[in-house]
């Protein structure tokens, strides 16, 4: 059979052609599971994507499954921010003892980008999430929830997946695998060579 490539040139193009598509996403599903208690004024749950509001909900105590889609096709990268306003100066109730009794908060269970459970990575969470006060107009350390009125954003590169397994810390590439590893190696192959004898 002939080969309808003439050349090794061609042949890699049209591979990285084949798998650039293979891995394009034509859209970006975020789906969040949420958890809202308050105090005395619900909260307000707001989702943009690149400055556009995809998601503007009052949220009542409970859970909550929000699911949005944004069409990404063409776009090299999008900005996410996910944003809880109208927490008030009395909606933290402190007993005499200054341990907080009740309090208006929002907590994330699940979140999932693409049906990669980003919840089941909490490192990749914390190093590419970015947490920011907005009563104090200063950024603060990132939390998996929303106990000010904060906005957390993450910068999101395109296609997603391709991003995400560069990034993820639960899926190890070699290097980082042998260098948290190579004891464990060593000691097994040392081992190993004990029963041979």
């Amino acid at each position: 059979m002939k080969s309808t490539f003439n050349n090794a040139e061609k042949a890699y193009n049209n591979f990285d052609n084949f798998w650039s598509g293979l891995i394009a996403e034509k859209t970006i599903e975020i789906n969040l599971q949420l958890q809202c208690e308050y105090v005395n004024t619900r909260p307000q749950f707001i989702i943009e994507i690149d400055n556009t509001k995809y998601y503007n909900k009052e949220l009542d105590t409970g859970m909550h499954n929000i699911n949005i889609s944004s069409v990404v096709t063409d776009k090299e990268h999008i900005d996410l921010k996910m944003s809880m306003q109208g927490k008030a100066q009395y909606d933290t109730i402190i007993d005499n003892d200054d341990n907080i009794v009740q309090d208006t908060c929002i907590k994330i269970i699940s979140f999932d980008i693409n049906k990669e459970h980003l919840m089941l990575d909490p490192e990749f969470l914390y190093n590419f999430l970015k947490n920011f006060n907005n009563d104090i107009k200063k950024e603060i350390d990132v939390c998996l929830g929303w106990w000010y009125n904060s906005t957390l954003s993450m910068h999101i590169k395109l296609p997603f997946r391709e991003w995400y397994s560069q990034n993820a810390r639960r899926n190890f590439d070699i290097a980082h695998w042998e260098e948290a590893h190579i004891l464990n190696y060593n000691e097994l192959i040392k081992n190993l060579g004990k029963l041979k004898r």
